[in-house]
């Protein structure tokens, strides 16, 4: 299902924006 992959790419986002800032 896109959910599950929508979830990894949200965490995925999260994760680079907490390394990014």
């Amino acid at each position: 299902l896109v959910n599950e992959y929508n979830k990894l790419l949200l965490r995925r986002v999260a994760l680079w924006l907490g390394i990014g800032s």
